[in-house]
């Protein structure tokens, strides 16, 4: 039994205090893979523990509406390939130290009125996939350099009341297969809608494109 504690390889803890010596035990596995943190109230700050989890893979905190922010170590995560912060946890933006995530092929966040544009160091993670944006109720524009996202094939934007238009760029992701937005605007919905819309040349080329209001 102990030795099978001692290789744990994925955990969820759900309703943890945010008290930080509640979350020292979390360095003793260094093999996990897999941690799901999910409905803690009170949780400003992800635990320094994780930072001796370099085996760590797919980090997703879920329902965390007290966390703001990320830590500058996160970028120590090497193995991190799915990056999920979102559902009712909304952060102001990423550290800087999020650009040496070469790994990363997943990143969902949520956004809620605290970004009003997409963080800037997104734009270094070239191995993405698949990008998710959540409750991004200011922002209104995304930025061209997400045509640098070569490998992006999923993009995905929920509750985007304020989206004014999509980057020209787009067109240039020739690995994007599905777009969908839900949650924009009627106008902005018009002008992507398939076939008449004003603006529906640059996404026709996307084998599957949801855009409602």
């Amino acid at each position: 039994m102990r030795s099978a504690v001692k290789h744990l390889r994925e955990l969820n803890l759900t309703g943890m205090r945010a008290a930080a010596s509640g979350w020292e035990f979390l360095q003793h596995h260094t093999e996990l893979e897999t941690l799901m943190i999910q409905h803690s109230d009170g949780l400003t700050q992800l635990p320094e523990s994780i930072r001796s989890l370099t085996s760590l893979w797919r980090l997703r905190v879920l329902f965390c509406p007290d966390l703001a922010a990320l830590p500058e170590w996160l970028g120590e995560l090497r193995s991190l390939k799915e990056l999920h912060v979102c559902l009712e946890t909304r952060i102001a933006g990423l550290p800087q130290s999020t650009k040496h995530l070469t790994s990363l092929v997943e990143l969902a966040i949520g956004c809620g009125n605290n970004l009003d544009q997409l963080p800037d160091v997104i734009q270094h993670l070239t191995a993405l996939e698949v990008l998710t944006l959540e409750d991004c109720t200011a922002t209104t524009v995304l930025p061209e350099w997400i045509g640098q996202l070569s490998k992006l094939r999923c993009l995905a934007i929920y509750g985007c009341p304020g989206l004014q238009c999509l980057p020209q760029s787009i067109r240039g992701l020739t690995a994007l297969k599905e777009l969908c937005i839900t949650g924009c605007g009627p106008d902005f919905a018009r002008r992507y809608e398939e076939g008449t819309g004003t603006d529906w040349h640059p996404v026709s080329g996307i084998i599957s494109v949801d855009i409602s209001n």
